[in-house]
């Protein structure tokens, strides 16, 4: 199951790439509609599906084994997840307005798209690199298969409408339309830091 959950990552952070390079330049962003649409999509299936498990199946047995859900990895793992749908949600109001004429909403549209797609990519890099250890290693022999059972009982109540399949030819469409093949390597869109991220949740929950 744990193999399952990075394969997850590297289909999202696929589509976060794509979202990455078109909205590096307002000419980048040829048809906007498909990104708000993988933004959806994108939402969909991490917020409703992948961060459903992780908060109610994976976070709250590693608490059981002493991990803290406050002032640790959990805690911030579970910050991000809340920012992540704040820009989701903005990235639609932004799209909404942008077709009605409003110029200063598209650049809106196209910063926050930079910013979600970065967070998540440094998000899911946490994930591979703390979590997935930690849980690799606490849950071993038959306590491995009990969680993996846990997970796959949870998958099936999870988001019912998600529609993998759609999820992967989505990709393969915006793929196509941005030149873009996976693995390959493209320069990547202006840097936005840690501390401008931080600095934007902070004003967001205040």
């Amino acid at each position: 199951m744990l193999e399952k959950l990075r394969e997850e990552h590297r289909a999202i952070e696929r589509l976060l790439r794509i979202l990455q390079v078109a909205a590096g330049n307002m000419e980048g962003l040829r048809r906007p509609e498909l990104v708000v649409r993988a933004v959806s999509l994108i939402q969909e299936y991490a917020e409703g599906y992948h961060q459903d498990l992780e908060e109610n199946v994976i976070f709250p047995r590693l608490e059981k084994e002493g991990v803290p859900r406050h002032g640790g990895p959990l805690e911030v793992l579970q910050a991000e997840h809340r920012l992540a749908k704040r820009y989701a949600e903005d990235m639609q109001s932004y799209f909404e307005a942008w077709k009605t004429g409003d110029e200063t909403s598209g650049q809106n549209l196209l910063e926050t798209v930079q910013a979600y797609a970065l967070l998540m990519r440094a998000h899911i890099g946490k994930e591979d690199m703390v979590v997935l250890p930690m849980i690799q290693h606490a849950f071993q022999g038959e306590r491995a298969n009990e969680l993996d059972h846990a997970l796959e009982k949870a998958s099936h109540h999870q988001n019912p409408t998600f529609d993998l399949e759609e999820y992967h030819q989505l990709l393969a469409e915006l793929e196509g339309e941005y030149g873009l093949t996976w693995g390959e390597e493209k320069e990547e869109p202006r840097e936005i830091t840690a501390d401008r991220l931080a600095e934007e949740f902070l004003r967001r929950e205040s």
